[in-house]
């Protein structure tokens, strides 16, 4: 299994942008590929994503998990299937109106593109929750 990392300072309180990334409604405004996403029950999401397959754009729609851990202001997700694909997002407070957001994917799937993906993670979550708090 491989982990890809992705670093960036938001201009956002580290609470304010927890309570953002934490309501799954929010997830199609910064994960670039979901379309869309509804928890169902539990930590239980149904979700839609928009991914290339043989050159082509298609839409895939699954079963993940998602789990909220106030303490430490963390979430994480995955969910089933051949890539054992989990993922991770820390905040870190500098300021009282901005921290530092940390995204972690890990999966037994390899290729250059993955760690693109991290970095487009990170950069909509930096727009979208800026854009949100302005």
């Amino acid at each position: 299994m491989t982990t890809y990392e992705s670093t960036t300072t938001i201009d956002v309180p580290a609470a304010e942008l927890f309570a953002y990334l934490s309501d799954v409604d929010n997830l199609p405004t910064y994960f670039p590929r979901v379309t869309s996403a509804m928890r169902t029950e539990g930590d239980k999401v149904t979700v839609t994503a928009r991914i290339e397959h043989d050159g082509e754009q298609r839409d895939v729609e699954g079963e993940a998990w998602i789990k909220v851990e106030q303490a430490d202001k963390t979430l994480t997700w995955g969910s089933q299937g051949p890539n054992n694909y989990t993922g991770q997002v820390d905040l870190d407070p500098i300021h009282d109106s901005s921290c530092s957001a940390t995204v972690r994917i890990s999966t037994d799937r390899q290729g250059d593109r993955i760690q693109d993906g991290v970095d487009e993670a990170v950069a909509g979550i930096k727009e979208a929750a800026e854009k949100a708090h302005a």
